[in-house]
């Protein structure tokens, strides 16, 4: 979910971490080795010198790529014998969860 979250450009982390449930400590530590890896790069809001925006580098994005078809095979794996019926009350469960947390 971090990951896929980071994807579009320039999320600042303390807005990451709201959507992804930690703090913004810690989502400073989530960046750290991504952006040591150059799979990610921070930058100064041209508006807002206080926030940093993440950006995904171009292997950042290839990596989001191959992570994303990894998860999406697990997921297909996990839910092939669901009926859509059986899906869709998953999905709407998972979504209250979601909900209550947020």
């Amino acid at each position: 979910m971090a990951a896929e979250a980071m994807a579009p450009k320039g999320p600042e982390h303390i807005a990451m971490a709201r959507r992804t449930f930690v703090t913004p400590q810690s989502m400073q530590a989530v960046f750290k080795e991504p952006e040591n890896r150059k799979l990610l790069v921070r930058r100064t809001h041209p508006q807002h010198r206080r926030v940093l925006q993440a950006e995904l580098t171009e292997s950042g994005r290839s990596t989001l790529g191959e992570a994303a078809d990894a998860v999406n095979a697990v997921e297909e794996r996990m839910l092939g014998k669901l009926s859509d019926l059986a899906r869709s009350r998953l999905a709407g469960a998972l979504g209250s969860c979601v909900d209550a947390l947020t």
